[in-house]
Parts: structure tokens; C-alpha cells; sequence
């Protein structure tokens, strides 16, 4: 993402916004280590609506993404949301034998197969939090 869109999108002046996006750049780079702990997973299509076009999942970019609970953040782009691309991911991306949080993506139900504790909220019953499944609050950017 740009300087120029993060500015756009944060109301913040372009070199505050160029600062963050370094930061985020940075961050993003460093510590590669596997996530461990307790990591939320969930995946997004990333792409507008076009004037005039029918757009569907397929037309859109899927970006999977792992968050370790007060800790580090991987995302990134993949080809598509199936078990054969996330599974390696998660494979590669979070240690052996750590507690997974998601939704009830089909994609999930082989995590205690391969290693990794699982519980998941469900979306259709409108449920987004629950107990220890429920995300802890983010902090302000900038704190410890």
C-alpha cells in the first residue's frame, strides 16, 4: 500500500503516512520466526465492486492472515482459500502444537490432524467472540 493511500485512508498527512507505512514495512520484515501461543487465522477478498460488472470471489485477491494474540502479524497474498494453499501456509507460518482460533471455514477441520489445537467461532449464528475465542482488544499503534 502507499504512502498516498494510507494518507487517504488514515486522514493523516502524507509524511505521517509514509512514516507508518516504513513502520508496517519493517515490521512486517522482521523476526521471521514461527507464531506460537494462541493465533487467530481468518482470510479476506480484497478487490472492489466495478461499475457496470458482476465481481465475484473469484475476481477478488485472497489475503490470509495470522495474528499471535500480543504479538506478531503475517499476512499475505495467496491464489486462493483452499486447504491446499492455507494448510502449508499455516504449516510454515505457526509452530506445532499451538492453539488456532478461526471460523468454522471448512478449510480448519484438518488443523488437529496436522498438529495444532483448534476451537472457532460461528458466524452464521452471529457469533464473532466467545470466551477465550474472542480477540483480545487491539492496542494503540505505538505501544509496548
Amino acid at each position: 500500500m502507499s504512502a498516498k493511500e494510507v494518507e487517504r485512508h488514515l486522514g493523516v498527512t502524507y509524511k505521517t503516512a509514509w512514516r507508518i507505512a516504513k513502520q508496517v514495512r519493517a515490521l512486517m520484515l522482521e523476526n521471521s520466526s514461527s507464531l506460537s501461543g494462541i493465533v487467530e487465522t481468518d482470510k479476506t477478498y480484497i478487490g472492489g465492486v466495478q461499475r457496470d460488472k458482476d465481481v465475484t470471489a473469484q475476481d477478488k485477491a485472497v489475503v490470509f492472515g495470522m495474528v499471535e494474540r500480543g504479538g506478531r502479524v503475517k499476512a499475505e497474498h495467496v491464489g486462493s482459500a483452499g486447504a491446499s494453499v492455507l494448510l502449508p501456509r499455516i504449516q510454515i507460518s505457526i509452530a506445532s502444537g499451538t492453539t488456532i482460533y478461526s471460523d468454522q471455514a471448512r478449510v480448519y477441520r484438518a488443523l488437529h490432524r496436522i498438529g495444532y489445537y483448534h476451537d472457532s467461532v460461528n458466524h452464521r449464528a452471529g457469533e464473532y467472540g466467545r470466551g477465550v475465542v474472542a480477540p483480545t482488544p487491539l492496542k494503540a499503534f505505538g505501544d509496548n
